[in-house]
Order: structure tokens, then C-alpha cells, then sequence
């Protein structure tokens, strides 16, 4: 039971965290939350989707097909994240209501892509456990225990971002923080499928924190936490976390230079 409660747990954490950062920044914008309802929808049809065709899925591209399409969910998440990240920087510097269909179209896409990657995840792991032979009943109350903690947790922070001082800060940083772990995520699935150079990882921390444990899954899903990262997950990871900050710098540089000429 205690394998299925971390598992869902992780999944559920990761949409709940994404969600709640986009519940905040959307309601700091003053956009209503009815997005928050079609994205989740649309989701959990994606979801059903992967889910009904996971074997096909699974024997696509030779043999590839699930490693494919996490890597390319994944990297669709970090690029909505980032983007979100700099059109909701750029609210400080113009008129908001320019902005605010980008961001609500945005937020609908990347909680939609997201609980569609969540579910497809918890998917092969209910079809894994499907051919192990254990009682399902322990499945079922470990699910339901990783579902209850991981929306629970959602909702506290989302009213602890809004309680925040400068809650736009910590958002924005959330949000490159799911970028980055998003990236090097799906870095390490097109290793899996074999579309990445082989290399060894530079290091190891499993001694001090160990993936599998539960603080370890929490990390995972907070900022993407890798005991054993190789290069590439490590300068994916680096590049977002270094490059969005820095587009959202020059974008300000150059709406100063605009706004005093």
C-alpha cells in the first residue's frame, strides 16, 4: 500500500503544485476561475485516452511510444511553464488586460497537458500492477490516501502563496522551478528511448536521499529532484533556470528603453 501512496502521491503533487501556482497567479490577474474546470476536463479526457490505448502506446516506435510521448508532454509543460512565467512578469510593466487571454489560454493548456501526463503515468502503473498478482483492495486505499494528501496539499499552497508579501515572486519562481524538473524530466525519458548520447551520471545522492523515499518523491515533484542526473538533465535544467529569468530581464530592459523614448 505504501508503494501506491507515494506513487500517486508524487503524480497528484505535481498538478496540484502546478495548479495551485496558476489558481494564484490567475487570481492575482483577476481572471476567474472557470478555466480551472475546462482544463481539468480536458485533461482527464487525455488521460482515459493514454490510458485505453496504453499497450498500443507502449509498442509504438518500436517499443518507444511511452517514452516518446512523456518526453514530449513534459517538454510541452516546461515551455508553457516558462512562458506563462515571462507574459506574467510582464503584467508589472503593462496594461494587464492585454495579457490576460494569453494567460488564461496558457493556464488551460498546461493544466490539461499535465493532468494528461499525471494520468497516463498513474495509468501504466495500475496496468503494471494489474500482472502482479498482489490484492487490489491495498492498491485502492493507497491511491486514495496519495490522491487526499496530494490535493490537500495543493490547496495549502495555494492559500499560502496568496498569503505571502510579494507572492508574484515566489510564483514566478515556482513556476521555473516546474519548468526546469520538467525539462530534465524529459531529458531523461528520450535517454530511456535511446534518442540521447549514453552517459554516466555525475553524481549519485541516493546515500543522503534516496528517490524512492517519500521526502525524495516530494523533491521530484516540487523541483524535479534527480539522485542520479546525467550532463544533459543537468544543463537542461540550468538552462531554464538561468534562461527564463533572463528573458524576463531583457523583455524589461527593452519595455524601459520603449517606455522613455
Amino acid at each position: 500500500m505504501l508503494q501506491s501512496v507515494i506513487i500517486f502521491l508524487r503524480e497528484i503533487l505535481e498538478a496540484a503544485l502546478l495548479i495551485s501556482v496558476l489558481l494564484g497567479a490567475n487570481y492575482l490577474c483577476e481572471i476567474r476561475r472557470r478555466w480551472v474546470l475546462i482544463s481539468v476536463v480536458a485533461g482527464l479526457v487525455g488521460a482515459l485516452l493514454v490510458a485505453f490505448n496504453l499497450a498500443a502506446l507502449t509498442d509504438a516506435l518500436d517499443g518507444t511510444g511511452q517514452e516518446i510521448f512523456n518526453a514530449s508532454s513534459l517538454f510541452a509543460i516546461a515551455m508553457l511553464a516558462a512562458s506563462f512565467c515571462i507574459v506574467f512578469a510582464a503584467l508589472v510593466k503593462v496594461n494587464g488586460s492585454n495579457t490576460h487571454p494569453v494567460l488564461r489560454t496558457l493556464s488551460i493548456i498546461l493544466v490539461a497537458i499535465s493532468i494528461a501526463h499525471e494520468g497516463a503515468e498513474l495509468a501504466v502503473f495500475c496496468y503494471a500492477f494489474s500482472f502482479s498478482g498482489d490484492p487490489v483492495a491495498p492498491m485502492i486505499l493507497g491511491a486514495m490516501f496519495g490522491i487526499g494528501i496530494g490535493a490537500s496539499a495543493g490547496t495549502l499552497i495555494y492559500y499560502l502563496l496568496l498569503a505571502l508579501p510579494r507572492p508574484r515572486i515566489v510564483m514566478s519562481v515556482l513556476l521555473v522551478l516546474i519548468a526546469a524538473g520538467a525539462t530534465a524530466q524529459a531529458i531523461g525519458y528520450l535517454a530511456q528511448a535511446g534518442l540521447t548520447p549514453a552517459q554516466f551520471p555525475l553524481w549519485d545522492s541516493s546515500w543522503l536521499l534516496q528517490e524512492e523515499s517519500l521526502p525524495g518523491q516530494l523533491l521530484y515533484a516540487l523541483i524535479g529532484y534527480e539522485a542520479s542526473p546525467t550532463g544533459l538533465q543537468v544543463a537542461g535544467y540550468l538552462a531554464m533556470l538561468v534562461g527564463v529569468p533572463l528573458l524576463i530581464a531583457l523583455g524589461a530592459g527593452r519595455h524601459g528603453k520603449s517606455a522613455t523614448t
